[in-house]
């Protein structure tokens, strides 16, 4: 009898150094029982092409890769056992762990190695990666039938709350659809960046979305 499990786990949203890839590429190859005999690869996907590296090494020598990584796979099989980390959901705006093989314990182990590696270097925007920003969405878009039904139907509503509002509706429409890349679910710095926008793009991408919301509160106040 041939017995195959799998489990997966989404993560939270991660950042890793060069260093700290090559710790979690070693801590990967060790869960199998011959580390040297495991198949292993890294598939880096770009804009208009995808790479493939067996090792951090490899990778590390290729000179003509971005300062970040937001778009990876990383894959390890070796006798019917597999394990893998990706980029899933419809934006690649999450990043999941995979791992199959024909024993529970092992299957959970490697998923609890990896869930506690990427928890140990969380972004502070994990949180934003993670919510339900389409039901949100959703519920901002509802929010002027919601008003007149406590304000009643002949309240007037300040320009100021329909600015707000509207450039919300905007950002969410923005964080909803540019997630996966506003706000990367995994990345890899290959080397520091120096400008200050690329540095920062997911502060600034936050700040409007903080702004546009203080706005609309503010507003709101305002106008009563």
């Amino acid at each position: 009898m041939k017995r195959q499990i799998t489990r997966e786990r989404k993560l939270p949203a991660f950042s890793l150094s060069a260093g700290e890839l090559e710790l979690l590429w070693d801590k990967l190859l060790n869960l199998f029982d011959q580390p040297d005999a495991v198949y292993r690869s890294l598939e880096i996907q770009l804009p208009n092409e995808e790479l493939s590296f067996t090792d951090v090494k490899e990778l590390l020598q290729y000179n003509q890769l971005p300062a970040k990584l937001n778009r990876f796979t990383l894959y390890f099989h070796h006798n019917g056992r597999s394990v893998s980390i990706r980029q899933t959901g419809m934006m690649a705006d999450t990043s999941t762990a995979r791992a199959v093989g024909d024993s529970e314990s092992w299957c959970a182990g490697v998923i609890d190695t990896v869930h506690t590696f990427a928890e140990a270097r969380k972004t502070w925007y994990s949180f934003f990666v993670t919510a339900p920003i389409g039901l949100l969405l959703f519920l901002s878009m509802y929010l002027p039938w919601l008003a007149s039904l406590f304000l009643g139907k002949e309240a007037k509503i300040d320009k100021a709350v329909t600015a707000g509002w509207t450039v919300a509706i905007v950002v969410l429409v923005v964080l909803f659809f540019g997630r996966g890349k506003l706000l990367p679910s995994a990345t890899i710095r290959i080397k520091d960046e120096k400008g200050f926008v690329s540095r920062h793009a997911a502060e600034l991408s936050l700040a409007v979305a903080l702004f546009s919301a203080a706005l609309t509160v503010i507003g709101w106040f305002v106008s009563k």
